[in-house]
């Protein structure tokens, strides 16, 4: 099943990628450790098997999912729940942005589509974490996190928090464009950034303009899908922006990542995977070089 009335899967992209992206906010109890989320104040604790506290965070409940009847309802349409005023305002936004699984309390929905609501609540509340859990042997409660304390979330990448800091472009388009490449990979059934894979350039093409041919390379499509016109408006179009802007937004990007590989070997684009630099110096840089690339495709489940 997929979302209603979302034609060019653009939300459900962005939904995917919100559950993949939070996923590991929160680490699981241990064998001898326990679990516990109090209603009354809406908070989460994991504690080991001494006791101690591994994570903390704050919830709202999202939904629940009834595998005897195939169905997801949200927290607001149940009778039983108090949930936040945040969830409640999800069907306002659902009659702003036409998706009516937003506006309906009960939802028919199998596994996946369950993930897809779920992580569309996420990506909308701007949640920091997730978790789920079994009530019943037919029923499963899924909660947003918020506040998360837990010594095992790393740190955000400090080197994209300074680019975007620097640059408004990249600090309000950079999430739209990680989906929109997402999205395109699921259109395409090839990896749209395939070729951000292996990254090459000869010594005398790259002393030329290092930056403006990395920004040309390092983001092309791959085998089949050349970087030109059409697809360019494609990812303009899943971003929300023109071609021109999109291409600025490269640029902007290409630059900071070459500047911490060269920095550090390596650089993590969140939602996306991690650039990493192949025998000898960054790609870009005059003497040319390669990168490898290490996407973050696959979806883990709690």
């Amino acid at each position: 099943m997929k979302l209603t009335n979302d034609p060019s899967g653009i939300w459900e992209t962005r939904a995917a990628r919100t559950l993949h992206h939070i996923s590991a906010a929160l680490p699981s109890p241990p064998p001898d450790g326990r679990f516990s989320a109090n209603q009354d104040d809406r908070t989460l604790s994991i504690t080991n098997g001494r006791g101690e506290p591994i994570a903390r965070a704050s919830f709202s409940i999202l939904g629940t999912w009834s595998t005897r009847t195939d169905s997801w309802l949200w927290a607001w349409a149940n009778e039983t729940a108090d949930p936040d005023p945040r969830v409640a305002a999800l069907v306002s936004k659902g009659n702003e942005l036409g998706l009516p699984d937003l506006v309906e309390g009960r939802v028919a929905a199998d596994f996946e589509k369950v993930d897809l609501l779920f992580g569309l609540g996420l990506h909308l509340l701007d949640a920091a974490g997730w978790y789920r859990f079994d009530i019943s042997p037919t029923s499963r409660l899924h909660l947003a996190l918020f506040d998360i304390w837990t010594p095992n979330v790393p740190a955000p990448s400090a080197w994209l928090a300074k680019a975007k800091a620097a640059n408004p472009i990249l600090a309000e388009r950079y999430d739209a464009y990680a989906a929109g490449v997402l999205a395109l990979y699921e259109l395409t059934g090839t990896a749209f950034v395939g070729k951000l894979a292996a990254v090459t350039r000869s010594t005398s093409v790259s002393a030329s303009n290092p930056r403006a041919l990395a920004t040309v390379t390092m983001f092309q499509p791959g085998p089949g899908l050349p970087f030109d016109d059409e697809t360019l408006g494609l990812l303009a179009k899943h971003v929300g922006c023109s071609k021109v802007t999109l291409f600025v937004l490269l640029r902007t990007l290409t630059d900071a990542v070459l500047d911490e590989v060269e920095r550090s070997g390596s650089a993590e684009l969140p939602g996306l995977g991690t650039f990493s630099a192949v025998g000898g110096r960054a790609a870009g840089t005059s003497g040319g070089a390669s990168l490898s690339f290490r996407p973050a495709w696959v979806t883990p489940s709690r």
